[in-house]
């Protein structure tokens, strides 16, 4: 083997690895995409029409544990909530509003063990009612995650505090 094939062959190898972390998300990335996801999946634009709306909601289903613990204690809930549960509750708060954004930041993630995560994150709100009433609304987050068939999905949700806007 001459040295031009040993040089091409570390080049090509060196070339893989760059590519493939390039290309490949991290665990941390995932986690983040899928919050995305569901920030998409609530927010709403004016003049969507119901079967967008349907279409959006049953996108949650993927970010989802089928079944999730919501405690926000200061909206008096504290309950085991199902997809379906979930869904029925987001299409209804969602035909409150012409318009909603959903976005969330300042992520910090821990890995409990193999396959679960807890997240720290702020969720902010923003939106207009069908009346035109204009809202804003901040909150802290703690969520527990479990990677399930290679997706990472919501187990349980703590609002631990909202945030003057």
């Amino acid at each position: 083997m001459g040295a031009k094939t040993v040089v091409s062959g570390v080049v090509l190898i060196a070339a893989a690895i760059i590519v493939y972390f390039l290309f490949s998300s991290s665990e941390e990335d995932r986690i983040k995409e899928q919050f995305n996801r569901i920030a998409e999946a609530v927010s709403k634009d004016h003049g969507e029409n119901q079967i967008s709306a349907m279409a959006k909601i049953r996108q949650l289903k993927d970010g989802l544990a089928p079944k999730c613990e919501v405690d926000a204690p200061i909206y008096g809930l504290d309950q085991e909530m199902t997809c379906n549960d979930i869904e029925d509750f987001v299409f209804q708060e969602r035909n409150r509003y012409g318009q909603i954004v959903l976005k969330f930041h300042r992520f910090s993630i821990r890995f409990s063990m193999e396959n679960h995560a807890a997240v720290d994150v702020t969720a902010g709100f923003s939106g207009e009612s069908t009346t035109g009433q204009r809202s804003e609304d901040y909150h802290v987050l703690t969520c527990h995650l479990a990677k399930t068939d290679d997706m990472w999905q919501l187990k349980q949700i703590n609002v631990i505090e909202a945030l003057e806007p």
